[in-house]
């Protein structure tokens, strides 16, 4: 009855219908009543009105239609106004679909990937680096195997872990775990 209220309008009892449609714009039927209780003899002439029957059966005779000052809205008419499920595409549109949707979820992936490797490379070389003084003099081939080693060596612990992050869906439980592991695997660096 507030909401009523709110928007100026009110409940009325079946008995006093008469009086209410003399002096309303707009009814909203949903009455327990297992008939018709609007007919058209009920229905004001002299001025448009607006129904909205909800009842089940209907609570307005459905010739109220006819009548020219009135708009009748039922359930049909509800349901009418749905729009019917769009048909569903071919399999082979489904599933190209999804496979740009995985392209697309990779492709922005691969900058915190190129990240981590640059950031990884740049440790690599660093301490590659520190460590020289302890390796005495070293011939150029000894230098490429040792270059090579590590090379090989941090490609293999990273392969890993980005290509399983790559594999992650994009669900809302995989996108989480994608976030932490770029969070825990990704360097103190600024975004790519």
């Amino acid at each position: 009855a507030a909401f009523l209220r709110s928007i100026g309008a009110r409940a009325a009892p079946v008995d006093r219908l008469i009086d209410e449609l003399a002096v309303c714009d707009a009814v909203v039927a949903a009455a327990k009543s297992g008939r018709a209780v609007i007919t058209p003899a009920a229905i004001p002439r002299d001025r448009p009105i607006l129904l909205v029957d909800l009842g089940v059966p209907r609570n307005i005779a459905p010739e109220v239609r006819r009548l020219p000052q009135s708009r009748l809205v039922d359930l049909g008419d509800l349901y009418g106004e749905v729009a019917p499920p769009a048909p569903r595409a071919p399999p082979g549109i489904e599933a190209a679909v999804r496979a740009a949707n995985l392209a697309l979820e990779q492709r922005a992936l691969e900058p915190w990937v190129a990240l981590l490797r640059r950031e990884v490379e740049r440790i690599r070389r660093t301490e590659l680096a520190s460590a020289r003084p302890y390796l005495g003099d070293l011939t150029e081939a000894q230098e490429r195997a040792l270059d090579r080693l590590t090379r090989r060596l941090v490609g293999r612990l990273l392969d890993g872990p980005t290509e399983r992050i790559r594999a992650l869906s994009s669900s809302p439980e995989d996108e989480r775990i994608r976030r932490w592991a770029l969070e825990l695997l990704t360097p103190d660096s600024p975004e790519p």
